[in-house]
């Protein structure tokens, strides 16, 4: 009986111990990194990691423009026209907005404001803002806008003239000096014309109107009556093209 019970416990210990040694070891922090001691970096050498999205920037506010203020009160008088159309190219010559405030504005005057368009596959919209009726000591107001890629007007030309007669011109300079807030002296400045650069990329200028500027005009009529005439302009300094409103033939 001892005998057999012995047998039976061989038999027992040795199946324990085969059961240990035949169970499979779990490897998994074997073949893990170990940043302390190196070992194996068998499970990581090809994993791409992935990188967090690009961010292209934040969505951009579009900018909200003030409308441009009014002048309520219409002329009445040569000098308050001169005055108030001087006012009118500050006012719109800083504005980024379309013609339309400027619409709105001549309409208020009840000076029948007309917009005509031209339309060009190659060089876009031009829209030209006329006048049926004038101001006192004032005529052929007129204004260029052009509309870019992105249907935005863009102010190219503003002006107007004023009757001719003696102090005409410097009264003109005077008032544009004024409104404009110019403090340092023209860029040029001649007997017959006169210019300013101011800080928004354009210039402005006073012109006494002679004969050769007189001649085939594309938009206004004259008569060598009109000779003295006072224009007062503002536009771009750097034209796309010729315009027969700009100072170029006064540059030396």
């Amino acid at each position: 009986m001892k005998k057999s019970l012995f047998v039976l416990l061989i038999i027992a210990g040795v199946g324990v111990w085969f059961y240990s040694n035949s169970k499979p070891k779990d490897n998994t922090h074997d073949s893990l990194v170990d940043h302390d001691h190196g070992h194996s970096h068998k499970q990581i050498q090809n994993v791409t990691p992935i990188s967090p999205p690009k961010i292209s920037g934040e969505a951009k506010t579009p900018i909200k423009y003030e409308k441009p203020k009014k002048i309520k009160e219409k002329p009445s008088n040569e000098e308050n026209s001169l005055s108030s159309l001087a006012e009118v190219l500050t006012i719109f010559g800083n504005s980024p907005i379309g013609y339309e405030p400027l619409v709105d504005q001549l309409r208020d005057w009840d000076l029948e404001p007309v917009v005509a368009k031209d339309t060009n596959q190659y060089t876009g919209t031009m829209a030209v803002i006329r006048t049926k009726s004038t101001l006192p000591g004032t005529r052929y107001f007129h204004a260029q806008y052009f509309s870019d890629e992105n249907g935005e007007n863009h102010l190219q030309h503003m002006s107007f003239e004023f009757r001719p007669g003696d102090g005409a011109f410097q009264k003109a300079k005077d008032y544009v000096v004024k409104k404009f807030k110019l403090k340092s002296k023209p860029a040029m400045d001649k007997p017959d014309f006169a210019s300013w650069n101011i800080p928004n990329g354009y210039l402005v200028w006073v012109k006494v109107m002679g004969p050769e500027d007189l001649k085939d005009d594309p938009f206004n009529a004259y008569t060598i009556k009109d000779k003295g005439t006072i224009r007062v302009a503002m536009e771009l300094e750097i034209h796309d093209g010729p315009s027969s409103h700009d100072a170029d033939a006064h540059k030396d």
